[in-house]
């Protein structure tokens, strides 16, 4: 409601009037740099008596503020965005580092079961390549006798979460 083109002397709350008159400044816009309700802050333009638009400017402005609002956003997003992946990349380089160095076979299984990362040691201990790891499903690898203590879901619901721990066999390659 307060923004818009309008004399000095319109506006409140002007405590530097005599400065501003001082410096010949006879009008002042002020524009709301928002969007979606969320306040950034304010574009405020002065005029000198001698230059104060002969036509009627806010719809231009105003158009140029929610612009502006926009480029705002959106580098705050970007800026957010590369900090994630800053987080993303530094976690993975962790974790990449921990499986290099663990002495256990340990791997990443994806949902579908499949591996996505596994530990040298796989390949040392059942002597099927990472490659090839990464291109079976678990269950594949799993001796048949031991494949329902991990994948029957009826089973590990009886099986009090404290007491969740179960050991399987492997087939190795040969």
């Amino acid at each position: 409601k307060n923004e818009g083109l309008k004399s000095i002397y319109e506006r409140e709350n002007i405590k530097n009037i005599k400065d501003l008159e001082n410096k010949g400044i006879k009008y002042l816009g002020v524009y709301n740099i928002e969007i979606n309700d969320e306040f950034m802050g304010l574009l405020t333009i002065l005029y000198k008596a001698d230059n104060k638009p002969k036509y009627n400017q806010d719809d231009f402005i105003k158009a140029t503020c929610s612009q502006i609002a926009i480029l705002i956003k959106n580098y705050k997003l970007s800026e957010k965005i590369k900090i994630e992946n800053k987080k993303s990349e530094d976690t993975e380089k962790e974790l990449e580092l921990f499986l290099t160095i663990a002495a256990d076979l340990m791997g990443i299984l994806g949902f579908d079961g499949y591996f996505k990362k596994v530990t040298q040691k796989w390949s040392e201990v059942l002597g099927w390549s990472e490659e090839e790891l990464l291109s079976m499903n678990v269950k594949n690898i799993i001796h048949p006798n031991d494949r329902d203590v991990i994948f029957n879901r009826n089973m590990l619901k009886e099986i009090p979460e404290e007491k969740r721990s179960f050991k399987v066999r492997y087939l190795s390659k040969n």
